[in-house]
């Protein structure tokens, strides 16, 4: 009943985010508890109410709209679609004051000195990509008005690059979540030459003449689907089908079945395996990736002659890295991803040394 009395209270709150991540960040007493294993004690009824407290008044420097009747789309300005209430509340992580973000600049620096002292040591290149946000890249065309622009990214910005400087509303769909075909051929770019600065602008244009097609297609967007579509059928039909340009790199050749069975598949996710004896530099490239690295794989495998994509949700998988052997790994994430990172990879990272 306790149990029941307090859910209400939370609801009433109007908070969504579990009583463990609350309760972390507001430096309460109780540390990393979860409703599901509350032991109600009369104390514990007592923080909950002064963390309902406390939200309430956060409430009170709110610079977002409340968004909480949608599904994951809002519309924006031009004819442009936003992520909204998704699980990384990326518009809220980006301009809203009143959110208090869930990243941990401290254990990111303590995990890439680790994985990258842990490739050192075995000869191999490590480097991290942010993908900048559609929200933060294209923040215009939001339909509110901004009052405060903050981002994870400002916190480890010493130890990985930005490139969003180099990319404006045009890079990304105007119905998907996602950064297109030519955004991530942009960005590409700009990670190579970070990568190897001996890699010019010149090189990169010959890749892409000699080991591309071009093609155009209506593309499937994200938030124009009707699990995540907020609005009318008639609406979303305004939406569907953006016309895009799609890269596809003539030369790869698949090896996924070379793959040892474990390797394969990341839970539903299908791991990426290729050759490419036309490529650009003779290395082997491991990426641990997420879904906006479908839109420039098929850059980077003109670059590199083997490349293996694995979506790998955080996890250093050293037993992966020790059968492939790469010369260089990748790890690119979507800003968003930083949220919340902790909590996806303590776990599994805890042992890399």
């Amino acid at each position: 009943m306790i149990k029941n009395i307090i859910k209400k209270q939370m609801k009433k709150a109007g908070f969504v985010r579990t009583l463990e991540m609350e309760n972390k960040k507001l430096k309460v007493q109780i540390k990393n508890l979860e409703i599901e294993n509350l032991k109600v004690t009369e104390d514990n009824i007592k923080i909950t109410e002064d963390n309902i407290k406390i939200l309430k008044e956060n409430e009170k420097f709110r610079t977002v709209p409340d968004f909480g009747g949608l599904k994951l789309t809002l519309k924006g300005k031009e004819g442009y679609l936003f992520l909204v209430n998704d699980s990384n509340n990326e518009i809220r992580q980006h301009f809203d004051q009143s959110y208090i973000n869930d990243f941990d600049p401290i254990y990111f620096t303590e995990i890439f000195k680790r994985k990258k002292e842990y490739c050192k040591n075995k000869n191999i290149e490590y480097f991290f990509f942010i993908v900048p946000d559609k929200s933060y890249i294209c923040r215009e065309l939001l339909p509110f008005d901004i009052k405060l622009i903050k981002r994870n990214y400002d916190l480890i910005k010493q130890l990985v690059p930005d490139f969003s400087e180099k990319l404006g509303p045009s890079c990304y769909w105007s119905t998907d979540s996602h950064i297109h075909y030519l955004g991530g051929k942009k960005l590409s770019y700009y990670i190579l030459n970070y990568i190897n600065n001996n890699f010019e602008k010149e090189d990169f244009n010959k890749l892409i003449e000699e080991q591309m097609i071009i093609n155009s297609q209506k593309w499937p967007s994200d938030l124009v689907s009707l699990d995540n579509w907020s609005y009318s059928e008639e609406e979303r039909l305004k939406y569907i089908n953006e016309e895009t340009v799609i890269l596809v790199n003539t030369y790869r050749k698949d090896l996924k079945d070379n793959l040892p069975e474990k390797f394969k598949f990341v839970g539903i996710r299908e791991t990426e395996y290729y050759l490419n004896e036309n490529a650009f530099i003779n290395l082997k490239v491991l990426i641990f990736r997420d879904s906006s690295t479908n839109l420039f794989k098929e850059i980077l495998s003109g670059y590199f002659k083997e490349m293996l994509l694995y979506w790998d949700h955080w996890q250093f998988n050293k037993e992966l890295i020790d059968w492939y052997k790469p010369d260089i790994i990748l790890e690119i994430r979507t800003e968003r991803f930083l949220e919340g990172m902790e909590i996806m990879s303590k776990r599994e990272n805890e042992d890399i040394n």
